[in-house]
């Protein structure tokens, strides 16, 4: 369970990478460990990776032409899932908070022996507050 707890969650970079810059940002899940490419519709694992990107240019929520990917973030250890309530990118604008009709946004993680209370999820609120928890594993 190290890695669980060291590794960066996929909110962890985004809000502050977009104050920094001023510009929007997003994260979203990797289609593959080694693709530049996101998730869309309603896929929901993470377990591959994750980007995250200054998205400037096209289509909100999507690596367009113009668009600045910031950190690549490889796939998790063997047995670890990151999963979303259907979420295969998040948005952030230049202000470091979700853009307005954002909704809430849970990244469930756990490790395939999950045991006692380990499993873990992290919350991203429509208005951009992180809420994490530590639950029993099913």
């Amino acid at each position: 369970m190290v890695e669980i707890r060291t590794r960066p969650a996929p909110t962890s970079n985004p809000p502050s990478e977009a104050v920094k810059r001023g510009l929007p940002t997003a994260v979203c899940a990797r289609t593959g460990p080694t693709t530049d490419v996101c998730r869309s519709g309603t896929e929901n694992d993470w377990s591959s990776g994750w980007l995250v990107f200054a998205d400037i240019a096209g289509t909100a929520g999507v690596i367009d032409v113009g668009d600045e990917i910031l950190q690549r973030f490889d796939a998790t250890p063997a047995g670890v899932t990151v999963l979303t309530n259907n979420r295969p990118v998040v948005s952030f604008g230049a202000t470091g908070l979700p853009p307005s009709g954002a909704v809430d946004t849970t990244f469930t993680i756990k490790h395939s022996a999950c045991t006692g209370n380990n499993l873990r999820t992290v919350k991203i609120t429509a208005t951009g507050r992180l809420h994490t928890n530590k639950r029993a594993c099913p």
